[in-house]
């Protein structure tokens, strides 16, 4: 099963908050200017939607053959570099249809590629995770509990080795969480 969107940025925010120290690390990104970005109201007006503003701000920054090639550059690491990920988030709340919006996906995907070629680069492996359980332990781990006690202890984040595919273990991870909250 492919996985969507949602799953998708996780993973990126991981690989981009964790990227190799060998990277510079800019106080201020002139290569990705996304720290607090805002979508043009002028860029809407022009394309239709929120979406296509922000598509057109990443195409801006990367330059549009960048994005066609399937592989955009990560030359730091940072404030800026994390940001882009902010403006995915921003892009996947404007869509109808987020989990499957194609172009998003793409963003996504370019995005990692340059990020996993920045790793491959620098001999470092990607960073490993295993994602928070989902549901009710998932707000308690968060943002805790007025009703937790000490008592209660959720499971500690497992690790796993990361790959270059998007892997799914959305059931098990259901199943998981399904078992815990019963």
């Amino acid at each position: 099963m492919a996985l969507g969107a949602s799953r998708r940025l996780a993973e990126l925010g991981d690989i981009l908050a964790n990227l190799p120290e060998t990277l510079p690390c800019p106080a201020f990104s002139e290569n990705f200017p996304f720290v607090g970005f805002q979508v043009d109201p002028e860029d809407v007006d022009m394309v239709g939607t929120v979406s296509g503003a922000i598509n057109r701000a990443l195409e801006l920054a990367f330059g549009w053959e960048a994005r066609s090639k399937g592989t955009l550059p990560i030359t730091e690491r940072g404030p800026g570099v994390c940001a882009l990920v902010e403006v995915l988030k921003l892009y996947q709340e404007a869509c109808d249809n987020p989990e499957s919006d194609a172009i998003l996906l793409k963003w996504i995907d370019d995005i990692r590629a340059g990020a996993e070629e920045a790793y491959r680069l620098a001999n470092c492996p990607l960073p490993t995770w295993q994602f928070p359980p989902q549901g009710l332990e998932a707000a308690h781990e968060t943002h805790g509990s007025a009703g937790s006690s000490a008592a209660t202890k959720l499971p500690s984040k497992k690790r796993k080795r990361a790959t270059s595919e998007w892997e799914s273990d959305d059931d098990e991870v259901h199943a998981s969480a399904n078992a815990r909250v019963s």
